[in-house]
């Protein structure tokens, strides 16, 4: 399988609107790649990992979004400039929050993270080609 170099590598302001901005940003570049099939969960498992990103870093700071094409699948990664490892909770049924990466679970073939030697965090999901 072969494995396409970034061919979209963006920082956004670490503000709530940019999960929004980065979703819009991911939608065109699949659509560009004709691979408007999985926009739907591209978009919301960039918005989800994005928001996570936004939430952990500080006032001001920045965040980074990078998508590329692996075989038929569409890694999404997401830098923010904390270390602590990403966390899956345990909301409670009335709880408003806790729950994306729950769902980034449910809607990718795999997520994880690393600690790339510029500092921070990536956190990336494999999203397949649907059956």
């Amino acid at each position: 399988m072969a494995l396409e170099v970034a061919t979209r590598y963006e920082l956004f302001p670490a503000h709530p609107r940019s999960a929004a901005l980065a979703r819009d940003r991911v939608g065109a570049l699949l659509a560009h790649w004709g691979r408007g099939d999985l926009a739907g969960t591209v978009e919301l498992v960039t918005a989800e990992l994005i928001s996570n990103a936004v939430k952990v870093s500080e006032p001001g700071g920045q965040v980074g979004l990078g998508v590329y094409r692996s075989g038929d699948a569409v890694v999404v990664e997401v830098w923010d400039g904390e270390r602590l490892p990403p966390r899956l909770l345990d909301p409670g049924p009335d709880d408003i929050g806790g729950r994306g990466l729950m769902l980034v679970g449910v809607l990718t073939r795999r997520w994880g993270y690393r600690w790339p030697v510029t500092g921070g965090k990536v956190v990336y999901a494999v999203i397949d080609t649907p059956m």
